[in-house]
């Protein structure tokens, strides 16, 4: 009897291993995770304006003198295996004067592409820039990060931008930290 239940028990685990590897490759079947720059191509929106803060340094001080509602859009576009493009649209609302004694732009001029860097939870957002040496010559391109975003649910980009670029004076703007939210939109 013993014998005889040993032997059934094998048989079964050999056909229920048989359908198992049949049922694998008729299905595809693959041990790697997704690759996460995949997870978040498409098209994300602010589903309501995010407050921006522009930043110049010209009046003095570096500080936000300026800030408005933003209506922002990003296609993201995957670019290999943890990079995308990421192209920015935005529509800009009504400014609020934080400071009247400096008169500045009332407008944010945002870059229109950004390459991101993504790992399973976070994609950062990084800007080309021409470098240059002491004497003023092209040294090449830094990649400069601008903003950082968690993919807080697979349809959710909860955010802050940071950016900042000097020449002749710096000038910027941000947002309140992880509160510049993207959804999903397609």
């Amino acid at each position: 009897m013993e014998a005889t239940t040993h032997t059934t028990f094998k048989a079964l685990t050999f056909l229920v291993l048989a359908a198992c590897i049949s049922a694998a490759a008729m299905v595809g079947c693959s041990t790697n995770p997704p690759v996460p720059a995949k997870l978040i191509d498409g098209v994300w929106t602010t589903p309501s304006p995010v407050i921006f803060y522009n930043e110049i340094d010209s009046c003095g001080t570096y500080q936000a003198y300026s800030r408005l509602p933003v209506q922002l859009s990003l296609t993201i576009i995957f670019a290999g295996e943890n990079l995308v493009d990421a192209e920015v649209s935005a529509v800009q609302g009504a400014v609020t004067r934080l400071d009247t004694t400096c008169t500045v732009a009332d407008t944010i001029t945002f870059p229109t592409l950004f390459q991101g860097i993504v790992n399973q939870t976070q994609m950062i957002l990084e800007e080309p820039r021409q470098q240059y040496d002491s004497a003023g010559a092209p040294a090449g391109i830094l990649f400069v990060e601008v903003a950082t975003f968690t993919l807080t649910d697979p349809n959710t980009l909860t955010g802050t931008f940071v950016y900042k670029n000097c020449s002749t004076y710096c000038t910027g703007f941000e947002t309140d930290t992880d509160l510049c939210i993207l959804t999903r939109k397609n």
